[in-house]
């Protein structure tokens, strides 16, 4: 390798592949994002001096996207110089009853990632069903196998050696949740056979502290809210500016923060400790690398009280990037005895490396600038990338890129040599492997994997005349593997009967134009022949296609093929059920969503008289209304209030009927819809709840009579809240828990006023098309 040092040479194959195997866990485990932190300057120079001082890895345990501490790692981040990784046990799927679970998977997973890219961080999913009610631990069981739960802690903790690991609260529950004490259990046994393990799948890592936020009254407390002087803002205002790209439950992270903040209890400590403290514990017993450290230490000091007191000038730099490269040559001395070395050495020593090489490229004010043709590729695909320019290269030093990837099957310039010789602005010709795993669409191909997409590491080389001024730069190119053609069905389930469109989504990811037909060959269903055209690559066409229904199938589920020139590229699930009602029914919808699994389910039972209202009714409209829906979340707003306490009791009065379906407990309790009526949040009513029916209610056996076999099949929980009234004999109860009696449907019964709440979770089984819920749903209308 031409024109690198003598000291660096040697080393440099076992230094990029050491620095490679890693960091790959890291570094593929999250797309590039828009990071606080800069990648030059001043600002720059001071994070990674702190970086390389502090050695520090802190991984995050999530139960779900959106429950990270976000202030907290920003603190540990900016001003404890800790690499973060955020690991998720779930992607959040079942927070929503208005998305499919594979759709809110896949926003959440990229909302984290966007978030924790942000702090500059990482991100890993572990992917196991999101668990949003369980009555017990077994329940929980029956989705988490402790067995499972662990071997992934185990793999992740094993790779990334966390020095410090915190588990955040369970947002929705607090600090009594099932999840997050199974996940504290799996944790600690995790952490405790590491500590004692020795194998060639997980080597043993002592990880030195376990926190836990637990709302303890005397938990320890982040410092979030001190100013970092250098970035002039406090870590809770770095953390908020994060938040944002939670964009799916933003108004709920502003609930969840004003309820109580993060307090830490100490679960486990390598040593005994009274209190919570954060910094290392000293693995090191050789001199060598004592006196390594020392030399660390005393160059990132000076580094950093440099900059806190004024500006670091062109000496200063120089200074410290000889002071540097001298260290860097001692660590590279002592890799070479890799053997020999301790799994905490090998990492400290790999870390100090990796941190040594990112301080000098901000001494040396090095920034790549790239451009890569295409991101989204199929297998054995071609795209272009190119380096523009080296902000701090000085033209005339040789560069080399180096991709180990190339291992894998990666293919540049129709060579299959990692290393080649690099001019600024030459385009080089990339293809990717002959066989690789799909990531893309997320939705139907990355829902399990613990990275979004993958990451093709790039590393720059300069080979200056000056040991000082040579640097190697990382660059990791965000990728997805894709089929060449991807057809994605936007209505999984249909109901057999009901004015039906299948939405299907085509996407051509290969360069080659392609034009066909799309069609249904089954005797249940079929569509008109429809002609597809997509002449170039990431042409898109989402179509919206009428449903023809041929026969009555003898099934109750049927799953149909869509065909595309004869080949099968997607399926979708016909269901078969009954469903009847009085259609003739006026009804207004208020939702904030224009296709609500309410709005599709009231089409689907047939009725079509619907008025879809996404803001306050006209009061002339009101007149002409048999029945008004109150769709899940409510309106907010003091309009809505204002409108619904001077209207609602005319509209009463002359016979008309309010339903108010399940809504949030934290907004209901503000401002109830109706008096003497709370709802308390809860866990348990998971979708194993053992329901009573009154068979004398009118609302259960007129039109469709409900009995417990419409209970089936449901999905992620019965009900969220447990209902409390104050007067429960004004009421008809006709559907409760059974072993306590407490309401899941209430319907007045005074005064002929007609006003139904629901407790029931119908908008989730709308959504899956279940048949109990439309019954219940058509019922409640017809009344």
């Amino acid at each position: 390798m031409e024109g690198l040092s003598v000291t660096r040479q040697p080393i440099l194959y076992f230094s990029i592949f050491v620095l490679f195997t890693h960091l790959t866990l890291l570094n593929s485990s999250s797309q590039q994002g828009n990071s606080y932190i800069p990648e030059t300057g001043q600002w720059a120079v001071y994070q990674n001096a702190l970086e390389l001082q502090k050695n520090l890895n802190v991984l995050s345990i999530s139960i779900k996207p959106g429950y990270e501490d976000l202030a907290s790692l920003a603190y540990l981040r900016y001003e404890r110089g800790a690499n973060i990784l955020s690991v998720y046990i779930t992607n959040g799927e079942a927070e929503s009853a208005i998305e499919y679970p594979y759709t809110l998977a896949s926003k959440k997973r990229k909302e984290a990632s966007r978030a924790i890219s942000y702090i500059g961080g990482k991100v890993y999913f572990l992917s196991f069903p999101d668990i949003i009610s369980a009555l017990d631990s077994f329940r929980v069981r029956q989705e988490w196998q402790s067995d499972s739960i662990r071997y992934k802690l185990m793999k992740v903790i094993s790779e990334y050696k966390p020095d410090i690991i915190i588990v955040a609260r369970d947002l929705e529950i607090g600090k009594h949740s099932l999840l997050t004490d199974i996940v504290r259990s799996d944790l600690l046994e995790t952490v405790r056979n590491l500590n004692a393990t020795d194998n060639t799948q997980f080597p043993s890592w002592n990880v030195e502290r376990v926190l836990v936020d637990d709302s303890s009254l005397t938990g320890y407390q982040f410092p979030v809210k001190a100013v970092i002087p250098i970035y002039k803002k406090t870590s809770a205002e770095i953390g908020h500016l994060a938040e944002q790209y939670y964009e799916s439950n933003l108004p709920l992270r502003g609930e969840w923060n004003s309820q109580s903040k993060p307090k830490y209890s100490l679960i486990y400590s390598r040593v005994k400790e009274r209190k919570i403290s954060l910094t290392k514990l000293n693995h090191l017993s050789e001199k060598h690398l004592i006196r390594i450290e020392n030399k660390i230490v005393k160059l990132t000091s000076d580094i950093l009280k440099k900059i806190r007191q004024s500006t670091i000038g062109t000496v200063d730099k120089n200074d410290f990037l000889i002071e540097s490269t001298q260290i860097m040559k001692e660590i590279d001395e002592i890799l070479r005895a890799e053997d020999r070395l301790r799994h905490y050495e090998l990492r400290t020593l790999i870390g100090w490396q990796h941190n040594i090489d990112k301080l000098r490229n901000t001494l040396l004010d090095i920034k790549v600038y790239y451009t890569l043709s295409d991101s989204i590729l199929c297998n054995r695909q071609l795209t272009y990338f190119r380096v523009d320019s080296i902000s701090g290269y000085r033209r005339g030093d040789k560069l080399l890129m180096i991709i180990p990837d190339v291992e894998k099957g990666w293919i540049i310039n129709e060579d299959n040599r990692e290393q080649i010789p690099l001019t600024l602005g030459e385009t080089f010709r990339l293809i990717s492997p002959q066989h690789s795993e799909y990531t893309y669409p997320d939705e139907i191909y990355g829902l399990d994997k613990n990275a979004i997409g993958k990451t093709l590491q790039i590393f720059i080389l300069s080979s200056d005349s000056s040991m000082a001024k040579r640097f190697i730069y990382t660059i990791n190119l965000p990728l997805h593997i894709t089929p060449r053609f991807t057809a994605e069905v936007m209505t999984p389930i249909v109901r057999y009967g009901s004015r039906e469109n299948i939405i299907v989504k085509l996407t051509n990811h290969s360069r080659d134009g392609m034009s066909d037909y799309l069609s249904i060959d089954d005797t249940i269903v079929t569509i008109e022949r429809t002609r597809i055209f997509l002449n170039k690559k990431d042409s898109t066409a989402l179509l919206s296609i009428p449903l023809v229904w041929n026969k009555n199938p003898s099934a109750e589920e049927n799953l149909v093929t869509l065909s595309l020139g004869g080949i099968h590229v997607a399926n979708f699930a016909v269901r078969k059920f009954e469903v009847r009602a009085d259609i003739n029914k006026r009804i207004g919808l208020l939702s904030k969503f224009s296709d609500s699994p309410v709005s599709l389910a009231l089409t689907r039972i047939g009725f079509n008289k619907v008025d879809l209202l996404n803001d306050i009714p006209d009061p002339s409209l009101m007149d002409s209304l048999d029945v008004l829906i109150v769709d899940s979340p409510m309106p907010q707003s003091t309009e809505f209030q204002l409108f619904y306490n001077s209207n609602i009791e005319r509209f009463l009065e002359k016979g008309g009927h309010v339903i108010i379906l399940e809504q949030s407990a934290a907004d209901w309790n503000k401002t109830p819809l109706i008096q003497g009526i709370y709802l308390n949040k809860t866990s348990i009513y998971d979708t194993q709840l053992d329901v009573e029916i009154d068979s004398n209610s009118s609302l259960v056996n007129r039109y469709n009579v409900i009995t417990s076999v419409d209970f089936d099949d449901w999905i992620f929980a019965k009900s969220k809240n447990r209902i409390l009234i104050n007067n429960s004999y004004d009421y008809e109860l006709p559907i409760r828990v059974a072993t306590t009696g407490d309401p899941l449907l209430i319907s007045n019964k005074i005064y002929q006023r007609k006003i139904t709440y629901v407790g029931l979770a119908l908008n989730y089984q709308l959504m899956n098309i279940n048949p109990g819920a439309h019954k219940i749903l058509s019922n409640i209308i017809s009344h």
